[in-house]
């Protein structure tokens, strides 16, 4: 089973090497590349958000 995963993760990790070089001659893609990694950042805290004001409403519900 890890032998399996470590194949896998090499792989991905390979195919990532290889379209980040791809990127780097597209100006085009590395823009999109780029905004990817940004908007990650921005969803990841919306949705922390998200949790803590449901948190939030469900305590206000308990008194």
């Amino acid at each position: 089973m890890k032998v399996e995963i470590l194949s896998l993760l090499t792989k991905s990790k390979s195919k990532i090497n290889f379209l980040t070089k791809k990127c780097n001659k597209n100006p085009w893609l590395t823009h999109l590349q780029g905004w990817i990694k940004a908007n990650r950042i921005f969803a990841v805290q919306t949705v922390n958000f998200h949790f803590c004001l449901l948190g939030f409403i469900w305590l206000l519900l308990q008194f």
